[in-house]
C-alpha cells in the first residue's frame, strides 16, 4: 500500500511539473494590460502556475516520509538514504538523464538568448517553459524518492523470478 502511495506521489509530481510548464506557455496568451478576459485569465495562470508549484512541494515531502516508511518496513537500502538530494544529483537512471540533458540544453538556450539579446517572446516563453519543466524533472527523477521506487520494483521483479 505504502509503495502504491509513493507512486502516486511521484506521478503527480510529474503532473505538477507538466502543468508548469503548460501554464507557462499560456503567459504569450494571456495579458495583465489586455482585455478584461486576458486580465482574468493572466491572474488565473498566475493563481494556477504558484498553486501547482506548492503542490508540486508539498507531493515531495508527502513521498519522502513515504519513502522513509518504506525504508523502514519494507526495503532497507542505506545507499539512497545517504545519497544526496535530487537537485544535487545528475544522470542517476535512464529517465533522469534525458530529463538532465534537456536542462543542460535549455540551460546553454537561455545563455545563448542572454548573451544574443534575442527579444522575441515565443522563444523566450518556450525555451523558458522547457527549463522549468526539464529542472522539476531532473529534481524528480534524480531524487531519492523515485530512485527508492526503481530499486522496490527491481526487488519485486528479482523475487517474483525466484518464485
Amino acid at each position: 500500500m505504502l509503495e502504491h502511495k509513493l507512486k502516486r506521489y511521484i506521478i503527480l509530481s510529474i503532473a505538477m511539473a507538466c502543468l508548469q510548464f503548460g501554464l507557462i506557455i499560456c503567459i504569450a496568451f494571456v495579458s495583465i494590460e489586455g482585455t478584461t478576459i486576458q486580465k482574468v485569465a493572466a491572474y488565473i495562470v498566475a493563481f494556477m502556475f504558484w498553486t501547482s508549484i506548492i503542490f508540486e512541494i508539498l507531493l515531495a515531502h508527502w513521498s519522502d516520509g513515504e519513502r522513509k516508511q518504506l525504508d523502514r518496513y519494507v526495503l532497507r537500502c542505506r545507499e539512497i538514504r545517504r545519497a544526496p538530494s535530487g537537485i544535487f544529483s545528475f544522470l542517476k537512471n535512464t529517465e533522469a538523464m534525458v530529463a538532465d540533458i534537456l536542462l543542460f540544453v535549455s540551460v546553454a538556450a537561455l545563455g545563448i538568448i542572454l548573451w544574443m539579446q534575442i527579444k522575441t517572446s515565443w522563444i523566450i516563453i518556450s525555451v523558458l517553459s522547457i527549463f522549468v519543466l526539464s529542472f522539476s524533472l531532473h529534481c524528480i527523477l534524480n531524487g531519492k524518492n523515485y530512485r527508492y521506487l526503481k530499486k522496490l520494483k527491481e526487488q519485486n521483479k528479482g523475487a517474483k523470478k525466484n518464485e
